[in-house]
């Protein structure tokens, strides 16, 4: 049987090695996404997608609102990775303060602020849900 060179067979050695590692990564990254949590740049992209969202679909200056995130854990569902935020009208905070409930002016619901759910796979809004 004849010899095989050297250098063929490191060049195969160092392919099979490439081609195991390339295999190896994205599995990891997507193992390390279906976990549960996603990191803060995840979130910051979220947050960036859903401004975007609010201010074509109502045209408010993000002066008169803010985007907060309930928990950075997802729901797993058939609609994909999801995660809630609320993005509150900062005139609401008003209707629903300490001071408007000891002075009886109080008023829930029916404010601008709203639950926005979020698909993070998608980096889409899946559904906008109004407080009554």
């Amino acid at each position: 049987m004849p010899k095989l060179p050297k250098r063929p067979l490191l060049a195969a050695l160092a392919l099979s090695l490439l081609l195991c590692v390339a295999a190896i990564i994205p599995a990891q990254a997507q193992e390390g996404r279906s976990s549960g949590r996603f990191n803060h740049t995840d979130i910051a992209r979220a947050e960036e997608v859903i401004k975007e969202y609010v201010h074509e679909h109502f045209g408010w200056n993000e002066d008169v609102y803010g985007v907060y995130i309930h928990s950075k854990r997802p729901s797993y569902t058939d609609e994909g990775h999801i995660i809630r935020f609320t993005v509150y009208y900062r005139d609401d905070y008003h209707l629903t303060s300490r001071e408007a409930f000891e002075s009886g002016t109080a008023q829930l619901g029916g404010g601008k602020s709203f639950r926005v759910i979020f698909d993070m796979f998608k980096m889409e809004v899946v559904r906008r849900l109004h407080f009554q």
